[in-house]
């Protein structure tokens, strides 16, 4: 694919409309522009698979892509391949476990013992160890040796560049769950989310309208984005956002705890984001 510098202005501004971010400017500026819509997807999603599959990789790229999930890398390649898919795996499946309240405090200890999916709930508070990191995030032991990942940008109230700037293998964590997807997965958070009478509030935003408003409060602000929680109506909890710093308005103004009026562009279905805008629509 061709360079953006190699495109016209024409195709530049097609491309940003497609985005649904602003077409007026320089080329220059038309360029940055995408450039920092692309960083803004890297950010809400950091979840790139390989570019080839496991088998297919050379020895010494799957020791480096086990040394990112903090695994093991001894062994010949076939046992190195059976490591990877597994992790792999692992992220997917659904997870059973039990459920003890702590007499100490009001965190809920998740211990060995089988108990249905089900029990688990939104907003639920539990207490697990890290056992792998990777770039998606934190893979955290919630109980029955079951694990569910915590994603980077859902780990700190701050931007995160390097997991490992936040937590490191093997330390114990409280964490929030912040969904259930309709496949089973668990998403967990390391920031507190409120409970929810819904199993995945994502899913409550597939049916929004271009032109219906939601109510969003800033959570942090990176050096592109804006991160924000959006308001599921009805005690249905909060779901986290993103938006570019040119889709909200006055960015140079915007505050931890503000509230903003925004509009779904996009469900980042598999890190459970949204992508927003708090421009009226035609606006530039």
């Amino acid at each position: 694919e061709a360079s953006l510098e190699q495109h016209t202005v024409l195709e530049l501004r097609e491309k940003l409309r497609k985005l649904q971010l602003p077409v007026s400017g320089r080329k220059q500026e038309l360029i940055q522009r995408l450039k920092e819509a692309q960083a803004l997807q890297d950010e809400a999603e950091r979840s790139a698979q390989p570019a080839q599959p496991y088998h297919e990789m050379k020895v010494v790229d799957l020791k480096e892509a086990l040394r990112a999930l903090g695994m093991p890398v001894s062994g010949r390649k076939p046992d190195l391949v059976a490591r990877l898919e597994a992790a792999g795996k692992e992220e997917t499946s659904p997870a059973h476990f039990s459920e003890k309240s702590s007499d100490t405090d009001d965190v809920d200890v998740l211990e060995s013992g089988q108990v249905s999916l089900s029990n688990l709930r939104v907003g639920q508070k539990l207490r697990g160890i890290v056992r792998r990191i990777s770039q998606w995030g934190a893979f955290v032991e919630i109980g029955a040796g079951a694990t569910a990942l915590a994603r980077i940008s859902r780990m700190a109230e701050r931007y995160v560049e390097d997991v490992y700037d936040v937590v490191p293998v093997g330390q114990e964590v409280v964490v929030w769950v912040y969904r259930i997807a309709p496949d089973g997965k668990i998403g967990l958070s390391m920031i507190e989310y409120p409970p929810s009478k819904l199993k995945d509030p994502v899913s409550f935003f597939e049916d929004a309208r271009p032109s219906e408003w939601f109510t969003a409060t800033v959570r942090f602000i990176s050096h592109w984005s804006i991160f924000v929680d959006v308001a599921v109506p009805e005690g249905g909890g909060l779901v986290q956002g993103i938006l570019h710093k040119s889709q909200f308005p006055y960015p140079e103004k915007a505050v931890k705890g503000q509230e903003v009026e925004v509009r779904v562009v996009e469900i980042i279905s598999n890190t459970g984001t949204l992508r927003l805008t708090a421009m009226k629509r035609g606006s530039r």
